[in-house]
């Protein structure tokens, strides 16, 4: 199974209107920044900001 595929059974509780990334997205930039050695919250959100294009 796709790892997305896999992130988008996952429910998501968030308020719809508050929701600027899918929870997938989200789940998929965390693990690969956890991998590539982020420790924290600040550094998954760098990864984010420099491997992703949104």
């Amino acid at each position: 199974m796709e790892t997305i595929k896999f992130f988008a059974e996952v429910k998501d509780f968030r308020i719809n209107r508050k929701k600027l990334y899918s929870l997938p997205e989200i789940l998929l930039i965390s693990l690969c920044a956890v991998v590539s050695g982020a420790e924290d919250f600040e550094e998954i959100a760098e990864y984010g900001r420099q491997n992703c294009l949104f």
